[in-house]
């Protein structure tokens, strides 16, 4: 079992502490290393500053590939282990990271990742919530 760190934004932290935050969508690490279920994750948000401040602790129940297509929006396009989710599910899924919509959480991932024309990464969930302990 190893163990990961996961740096949430400021404008995720308290959904996160509060466990309403159900899963994060990560890039792919550049060492290649992804979570794998059984190990553990610490939570921080503002790490490597003056703010950093200690969500929690979890284990991750499970993880998965995800590609997120930020062309067309309006398509809602995302593939979560290389299966195309429905509409429903699209929207379902972007709930669980505490988006109000499939199309409000490609936007986000469209304007962080620099106007790119896909996001491809992992799904990492504790099943529960991060972070209750």
């Amino acid at each position: 079992m190893s163990g990961f760190s996961f740096n949430f934004r400021k404008q995720f932290a308290d959904a996160v502490e509060r466990g309403e935050k159900l899963q994060t969508i990560r890039c792919r690490r550049k060492d290649g290393r992804t979570p794998k279920p059984g190990d553990r994750v610490t939570l921080f948000s503002g790490m490597r500053t003056a703010y950093c401040r200690r969500l929690g602790e979890s284990v991750v129940v499970e993880c998965f590939p995800v590609h997120l297509d930020l062309t067309d929006l309006s398509q809602r396009i995302i593939v979560s282990n290389g299966i195309r989710l429905h509409i429903g599910e699209a929207e379902s899924f972007a709930r669980l990271d505490v988006f109000k919509s499939a199309l409000e959480m490609l936007r986000w991932f469209r304007e962080t990742y620099a106007y790119a024309p896909a996001f491809d990464g992992f799904c990492a969930t504790d099943g529960v919530g991060w972070p209750p302990d």
